[in-house]
């Protein structure tokens, strides 16, 4: 549930990054695919989605950037980054909705892409 990236751009790429991926969220839930997970969980995936897409983060890690949700946030009684991993992997008992992995895939995928348009926009 993190997206890795080679430090081969500037710092201020990564966090412009990190906006654009925060405003992918809410296009890319599936409030259908949520529903047996929120039973599951007792809680509102949707609402757990659209919290931990304002807490997406960058980190350094050696030679790369880490793109992931915010280790230290808590959502109620949980840690937001552990039901986020529920949420999109699920588990034996309920299926995951894989949203992260699409996003973080869809991103990296484009990274290029998306460097021309940080680029073009400065």
């Amino acid at each position: 549930m993190n997206l890795v990236l080679d430090k081969k751009y500037e710092d201020s790429f990564y966090l412009w990054l990190v906006e654009k991926i925060k405003k992918l969220f809410p296009l890319f839930i599936k409030k259908h695919k949520l529903i047996k997970l929120s039973q599951y969980l007792d809680i509102d995936c949707y609402l757990v989605l659209i919290e931990a897409s304002r807490h997406i983060v960058v980190k350094d890690f050696r030679d790369n950037k880490i793109i992931t949700v915010d280790d230290s946030v808590r959502y109620g009684n949980h840690n937001l980054k552990e039901l986020c991993k529920i949420i999109n992997d699920g588990n034996m008992e309920v299926k995951g909705c894989g949203i992260f992995t699409q996003i973080f895939s869809m991103v990296k995928k484009n990274l290029e892409v998306y460097y021309f348009l940080y680029r073009k926009r400065v």
